[in-house]
């Protein structure tokens, strides 16, 4: 769990609040807490005991023998041999346990209990802790616990729903008094009927129970040093309480009832809930953190408290989303009301007002704009500033200045990525013109060319998918080489269509396959890259699919199909090599004895004379054979190996694709 937040809290008793200053200016207390949204651990609770009402256990024969809660016999006879418990009607009572919100269980099954592990003769006794199958985490905010008795034959004793939160938003914890509504199951409506609280103050016994109930949890607190302590004052409370209990409590066997327990219908449940160190208030999962790096740009300040003679300062802490923190309040000095900082998850989303704004402006400029028109001297600058600048977040007024000197960049290959950037692909006039602009752009740069084929949205249009495919075309293949690996990861974001079990290649992979069908080394790392990819989950359909279209029109021409021979060459000896690799490593016995079945079965592998293969991680170099005896194997827990081949120098004068030793 998180180290719990710290603030100051309010005098007016606000549960969590920010701070606010006392009469005096240097008075301050410290509150502590945590926030729900970080106790990752289940709900879970201690089942204690249910008190019994005193009259329907003295004066057993005046309840009809239809109640399941009433036994035929006193249950204090009951006590005794473990036999004698486990064969009383009382024995068979257990308690079930289901989370529900707005009415909506939060999980399928309900969570029991076992039998009592004692029962006396005013309260059957649990003692044992029942934990959900759900997180405090996940809590929301009107989250209810359903608690229904069961008696002999399922039928129910009573009821009682709990809610976790209390009405201001803090977790209940410690021990909880529950009010069981006799001959019902726990209703987990929101306007239920087996409500958990004592809420009759015309009713003198509930009255007094509920107070040694608020006793009861004042001692928690002073336990828990949340109360300041003065030892005089101390004592005489707790002389003061005890009498309040003894006055309270279900007397013995032998002796009289006083007046007000003899009035008690309802049992009573006691629980207790897990207790974390500091109060828990309630919060929700935080959005995403789509504009933290925007966020964590304000200037943020301390909150410090005015100056005393101690000169002690109070900084201000908040919980919040971010790791980053929040603005805090400058003054605390005269302030009526408490400031909250909101978080905005939507705080860089572009305005929808500005952009309507901005799209009747353009709308208005679009066909007054002459092709001609120059930028001034400050313009120029701007203009350069921004294509210099390794940024692609625009503003609109950025936007809005390439757009209107859209024609005087051209001439300007470096401005491609900011012009696409800049362009309104909501709007069909302005993808019609920037279209028309694409066809008279210049050459642009390879990475250039890669940028414009990644994940943002402005560059998912295939008109732009193209024109970065048009510029890479341009390219020689050793310079495509370089970004071989990084164009096959930007196949991820094509549309990769699927029409009637047909489906179509984007403009990059068909690129890519074309290139490949006519240059062995291209055609190379592009198979291999393929074949680890074809593992991926997302899109392992996508990379077989363009995989298995190069293959087959490698097959459609000559020198196609001698690439396509080498490549299965090559698959057929690698899976061979790995297969006796992995059959050496699950053998018994040590490092030596898996070496040497290694070297065995390199020795059975066929490797016809005058066979060539190249080598995959180096297309320029040529294996003639497998020596078998250099195998070794390290000693690891996946016992990698290394092997020798043979080589042969290419023959001089050889064209890229004709293979004459396949």
């Amino acid at each position: 769990m998180a180290a719990p937040k710290s603030s100051v809290s309010a005098v007016g008793g606000l549960n969590g609040g920010l701070f606010a200053p006392e009469t005096s200016a240097n008075a301050f207390h410290e509150y502590k807490y945590f926030l729900s949204n970080a106790v990752d651990c289940e709900v879970m609770f201690f089942l204690s005991s249910i008190d019994l009402p005193p009259a329907k256990l003295v004066d057993v024969s005046s309840t009809t023998s239809s109640s399941p809660l009433a036994p035929q016999q006193n249950l204090h006879q009951m006590l005794g041999t473990m036999s004698e418990l486990r064969n009383s009607p009382m024995s068979e009572v257990f308690v079930t346990a289901q989370i529900f919100a707005d009415g909506i269980p939060m999980h399928p099954m309900t969570i029991n209990t076992k039998y009592p592990s004692q029962c006396k003769e005013s309260s059957i006794i649990w003692s044992e802790w029942l934990t959900l199958p759900m997180k405090f985490k996940d809590l929301p905010r009107n989250a209810v616990i359903a608690l229904t008795l069961w008696g002999v034959n399922q039928v129910p004793i009573g009821g009682t729903t709990i809610a976790i939160f209390a009405p201001n938003g803090c977790l209940k914890d410690g021990t909880q008094c529950l009010r069981v509504w006799p001959g019902v199951a726990a209703d987990p409506q929101l306007d239920t009927t087996t409500p958990s609280d004592y809420n009759d103050p015309t009713n003198d016994v509930l009255t007094r129970q509920m107070e040694c109930f608020r006793l009861d949890k004042a001692r928690e607190r002073y336990e828990r040093r949340d109360m300041q302590r003065s030892d005089w004052m101390d004592r005489v409370t707790n002389r003061r309480i005890s009498r309040i209990r003894r006055s309270s409590d279900f007397p013995g066997p032998k002796d009289d009832l006083p007046s007000f327990c003899q009035l008690r219908d309802e049992p009573c449940l006691w629980i207790e809930l897990p207790y974390f160190g500091q109060t828990v208030v309630y919060e929700e999962e935080p959005y995403a953190l789509r504009n933290a790096a925007a966020f964590s740009s304000f200037a943020y300040g301390d909150a410090k408290a005015p100056s005393t003679a101690n000169n002690n300062t109070n900084v201000l802490d908040l919980p919040t989303p971010s790791a980053a923190k929040m603005p805090t309040m400058r003054s605390m000095v005269d302030m009526d009301a408490t400031l909250i900082p909101v978080w905005d998850p939507d705080l860089n989303e572009e305005n929808p007002a500005e952009r309507k704004y901005r799209k009747l402006a353009r709308d208005i400029l679009r066909g007054s704009i002459d092709p001609n028109l120059k930028p001034s001297r400050e313009e120029q600058f701007a203009i350069e500033a921004l294509l210099s600048s390794s940024s692609d977040q625009l503003k609109n007024d950025e936007k809005d200045l390439l757009w209107k000197f859209r024609y005087t960049l051209i001439e300007n290959r470096r401005a491609i990525v900011k012009f696409l950037i800049s362009v309104d692909w909501l709007d069909e006039t302005e993808v019609t013109l920037t279209t028309e602009l694409l066809h008279a752009w210049c050459d642009i740069d390879i990475a250039d060319a890669l940028k414009l084929l990644g994940p943002r949205k402005e560059f998912k249009s295939d008109v732009v998918r193209k024109f970065a495919v048009a510029a890479l075309a341009k390219a020689r293949t050793d310079d495509l080489l370089d970004f071989l690996l990084q164009l096959v990861q930007a196949m991820r974001y094509e549309k990769f269509y699927k029409h009637e079990n047909q489906q179509h290649l984007g403009p990059l992979a068909r690129f890519l396959v074309s290139r490949a069908c006519t240059n062995f080394k291209m055609a190379n790392y592009f198979y291999w890259y393929l074949q680890v990819e074809l593992s991926d989950r997302r899109d392992g359909e996508m990379f077989q699919h363009v995989l298995q279209v190069m293959l087959e029109e490698m097959k459609l021409t000559e020198d196609g199909l001698a690439i396509y021979n080498m490549l299965a060459t090559q698959n057929e000896y690698m899976t061979r090599i790995m297969a006796s690799h992995l059959r050496a490593r699950e053998e018994r016995g040590r490092r030596d004895q898996k070496e040497e079945k290694l070297r065995t079965y390199f020795k059975q592998i066929p490797w016809p004379k005058g066979v060539h293969i190249r080598l995959p991680s180096d297309p320029s170099v040529h294996l003639s054979g497998l020596v078998a005896p250099s195998a070794k194997m390290f000693k690891s827990a996946m016992y990698p190996c290394v092997v020798d081949f043979t080589t042969v120098l290419p023959e001089p004068h050889v064209d890229e694709v004709n293979y004459t030793n396949l």
